[in-house]
């Protein structure tokens, strides 16, 4: 019975207020925003928050005058982080695309280089046009060194690759214990903190949080599917060093025949050369014997450009000189595969006795500019 009083003295004080509040507006409840945490948990909120979300959350802000200007601003620069942390998940997600789409094509590679592998080392031999000038063939060989000089810079740069593999199988397990730490102890902060209802600045230090989640799962997911590709690729690396080195051994020998043909059409145009001067002085001795003395001397020269009796010709000081730029080359690009190693080396372990030792053996290979 003193329920029932009750309940009627409620609705006769609810049903006077009413009354005297009538003809009156009575002010709308200013709604307060969307909370910025999706249904459905922590990971889903962050992987459902945008850059467009989260910049619309930072200019709504910056317009807020009403606000105090401190809270203003650090809300902002708050989701100026936060951006920056959307920034770097997603660089983590191409990061991971890139390492899916190496293992899904590991299979098609591995396929291709052992077909390569398979065929019987070759002989490969120059083939010119059959009216291929002296300056025609030089510009072919010069081509076919360019392409030894990016073959045995490939091959220099798979046993860097070789190296890089196994600083990174160590590196990587330490890398993802410790992001899946920073993980867990993110969402148990979120969790704590709760939903942070109409309040600016702690909407933006929570959407930080969020967009950190969001950077610290892509890092995670990034740094697995390195580690599986290093699984799924374990055969392919081996195998393109193999090709690598075959197709170096197959440019040197393509650049030697170049170089021989070079010299031979070289030693065979100044044969003919001599050979016409020779026949003119014989024509202008003929014709004019006052002039013998000077088409002798004619046909001196012409033979010290190329005559097989001299030994000292410019022809043959050419061909040293073209012999001995490709032994340059190819040093030059021993010193650069053994440079690349020396500083990775160093990146990995720095300097000491032992590397110290190496620095001095790689000194000493280097050629004396003196002589």
């Amino acid at each position: 019975m003193n329920r029932v009083r009750l309940a009627t003295s409620l609705l006769a004080a609810l049903l006077g207020l009413a009354g005297a509040l009538a003809g009156q507006a009575i002010p709308a409840p200013v709604p307060a925003p969307a909370p910025v945490a999706a249904p459905g948990g922590l990971a889903d909120a962050a992987a459902e928050l945008t850059a467009a979300v989260v910049t619309a959350e930072r200019d709504r802000v910056a317009a807020l005058t009403e606000l105090d200007p401190v809270v203003r601003d650090a809300a902002v620069a708050r989701y100026g982080e936060a951006l920056d942390k959307l920034a770097a998940a997603d660089a983590a997600a191409t990061r991971r695309a890139e390492f899916e789409r190496q293992i899904a094509e590991t299979p098609a590679l591995m396929a291709g280089i052992r077909a390569e592998l398979a065929l019987p080392p070759g002989a490969p031999k120059p083939e010119p046009a059959a009216d291929a000038t002296l300056s025609q063939l030089v510009q072919l060989a010069d081509q076919a060194e360019a392409e030894l000089l990016g073959a045995r810079k490939q091959l220099a740069d798979l046993l860097l690759e070789s190296d890089r593999r196994n600083a990174r199988r160590k590196e990587v397990p330490a890398e993802l214990a410790g992001l899946r730490q920073q993980l867990v102890l993110l969402d148990e902060g979120l969790a704590a903190a709760g939903e942070p209802g109409p309040d600016e600045a702690a909407r933006a230090v929570r959407t930080l949080r969020l967009a950190e989640r969001k950077s610290l799962a892509q890092s995670i997911a990034a740094l697995e599917k390195e580690l599986a590709s290093y699984d799924a690729r374990t055969e392919l690396l081996p195998a393109r060093r193999d090709r690598a080195q075959r197709r170096v051994t197959d440019g040197e020998s393509l650049v030697a025949a170049w170089q021989k043909l070079v010299q031979d059409r070289r030693a065979r145009d100044t044969s003919e050369r001599t050979n016409r001067a020779k026949q003119l002085a014989r024509t202008v001795a003929e014709r004019y014997p006052a002039l013998e003395a000077i088409t002798d001397e004619n046909a001196r020269l012409a033979a010290q450009l190329g005559g097989p009796q001299v030994e000292d010709g410019v022809t043959t000081l050419i061909n040293a000189a073209s012999s001995r730029l490709a032994e340059v080359r190819r040093l030059l690009a021993e010193l650069r595969a053994d440079h690349a190693k020396v500083l990775e080396k160093i990146r990995r372990v720095g300097l000491n006795d032992a590397m110290g030792l190496l620095l001095r053996q790689q000194f000493a290979r280097l050629p004396d500019l003196t002589t």
